[in-house]
């Protein structure tokens, strides 16, 4: 049996593969047939490790996390398991983790382990709009209760990040059971960088209005120098991610060339996707003559952003 767990909501993912080996020790008392591969796992333990008898009669689990990202190791394994049948196999289950999505475009391999009979979860990223509702959700499993207006500010301090979120959510938690927006003011810091991304994440997405809804909300508190910087810096990495596509690089060498933390390397490598190489050359060659105008002329920024946001909304790829 093959599971997979993949796509944009990382933290999901680990839930749910967390799920996925608590069941199996539950049943599975002894550990001798549990078995974790990485990225940089040796095939021959891998061999090994499917191949090899149990003295108990219990199923094997082995696990494989971000592995697919190895092209030469993907291949192997891949193959490995075909040859032995392994998606009709009963006596062992392998569980691919993946914390980006695993993309099947000229990829055999992938295309073959996604397909039926395999178990398939994609995890994806939640909307603004249900954020509170899943925040709210979040402090049920620590068995508290959020007001709506805590909710809010949490969304507001912490952006999309849902780790970030889960972490905040149970450290308030721990400090009462019932979270208040004042409990959440004191405890909790407001990252104008998050919100940054975030507004640039909705100008990515094309939602035009709510990006520059957020941009005004955070002039009132950010310096338009150091937003501005931030936005450059966004939309120099999609750029980067997207040159490294079109050169048809691995997730694993995207990791390594661009060495951002992984719920930032997930959600830029989705919005490279949504642009064509030209179109970001031009978006990114924008910013720069804004900055240089901003810095040695009266330009104002506001309507220089308004323009960069229409811009954006123009150039996104069919």
């Amino acid at each position: 049996m093959i599971i997979i767990l993949h796509g944009e909501n990382s933290l999901f993912a680990k839930r749910k593969l967390g799920e996925i080996i608590a069941s199996y020790k539950t049943k599975h008392k002894s550990g001798l047939s549990f078995f974790v591969f990485d990225e940089d796992a040796d095939f021959g333990e891998v061999k090994s490790a499917w191949e090899t008898v149990s003295m108990f009669e219990e199923k094997k689990l082995l696990v494989f996390k971000d592995v697919l990202g190895n092209a030469k190791q993907k291949t192997a394994i891949t193959e490995f398991l075909r040859g032995h049948r392994a998606k009709e196999d009963k006596d062992r289950v392998a569980v691919f983790s993946e914390r980006t999505p695993v993309e099947i475009k000229r990829d055999t391999d992938a295309a073959w382990l996604l397909e039926v009979p395999s178990v398939v979860q994609e995890s994806k990223h939640i909307g603004p709009a249900r954020l509170p509702l899943w925040i709210t959700e979040e402090a049920k499993r620590w068995h508290a209760a959020i007001d709506p207006d805590a909710a809010a500010y949490l969304v507001s301090a912490c952006g999309n990040d849902l780790w970030r979120l889960s972490n905040e959510v149970a450290k308030l938690a721990s400090y009462g059971k019932r979270i208040t927006k004042r409990n959440a003011q004191l405890l909790v810091r407001y990252d104008a960088h998050a919100q940054i991304f975030d507004a640039v994440s909705a100008l990515a997405e094309k939602r035009t209005a709510l990006a520059m809804r957020q941009f005004y909300a955070l002039l009132s508190e950010e310096e338009w120098a150091g937003m501005l910087g931030l936005i450059i810096f966004q939309f120099r990495n999609i750029l980067r991610v997207r040159i490294l596509l079109d050169e048809e690089a691995s997730p694993a060498e995207i990791k390594s060339s661009l060495k951002l933390h992984p719920f930032v390397l997930q959600k830029t490598a989705a919005y490279a996707r949504l642009y064509t190489g030209a179109g970001l050359k031009a978006l990114y060659g924008l910013l720069c003559d804004m900055d240089v105008a901003l810095k040695t002329s009266k330009a104002s920024f506001e309507p220089c952003l308004e323009q960069f946001a229409l811009r954006v909304s123009g150039v996104l790829a069919k």
